[in-house]
């Protein structure tokens, strides 16, 4: 298994990832399989290389299922489980960072459940609020301030012909300055090729 997905995956991992990685397949809510918190623990002693003999894929099989007859199948079934798993824990290291994300996905939740608009309503009115605390306007900010109203404005519990032209307004304006500064600093990377590298753009709007 020295050059399996797995392996390649989990050489990503730094070692308090690692270690952190068997509290997350121990949790009922992510895994009820014992095998690959034992398959975990065959693997973990091998980091960071994962380079010895021991990982050949019968020995690993024989330290999983004592007694048993070596089953390609059973333990490659086991290795695509836990490779699943993996990519779910990343995402939710990744996840831990991204502030943004959690609250847009919080959002999102509350807007797919029937019965929660009052809630959602509230959580887009902090969201807003957190937002315009912010001590800049960026791309991200005009990206987040577009995304917040739209969601809003497209809920079913929302009733569109009670918004205000200025509602409308300010999510054109936060759409358009998203637009020209996504724009803007795809241009300067463009242009900076130019000269150096023989190349010529012709961009929308700047040409």
């Amino acid at each position: 298994m020295h050059h399996s997905k797995l392996l390649h995956l989990l050489k990503v991992l730094d070692a308090p990832e690692l270690k952190r990685l068997s509290r997350f397949l121990k949790s009922p809510f992510y895994n009820t399989n014992p095998h690959l918190v034992k398959l975990y623990q065959l693997l973990r002693k091998e980091h960071p290389q994962f380079d010895s003999p021991k990982l050949a894929k019968e020995k690993v099989f024989k330290k999983l299922f004592p007694g048993l007859d070596y089953d390609h199948q059973k333990l490659l079934n086991l290795m695509t489980d836990f490779t699943a798993l993996l990519k779910q824990y990343l995402q939710a290291l990744q996840l831990e960072k991204e502030e943004p994300v959690q609250e847009r996905l919080l959002l999102k939740a509350f807007a797919e459940r029937p019965h929660s608009y009052d809630i959602f309503v509230k959580h887009v009115q902090k969201t807003g609020r957190r937002l315009d605390a912010l001590p800049y306007r960026n791309i991200d900010f005009y990206r987040e301030k577009f995304w917040l109203s739209q969601l809003y404005f497209n809920h079913p519990g929302t009733d569109k012909f009670q918004l205000s032209k200025a509602e409308y307004d300010a999510s054109m304006q936060q759409l358009d300055r998203w637009f020209l500064l996504e724009k803007l600093l795809l241009s300067c990377e463009m242009k900076a090729r130019e000269k150096p590298l023989s190349e010529v753009y012709d961009i929308w709007l700047l040409s």
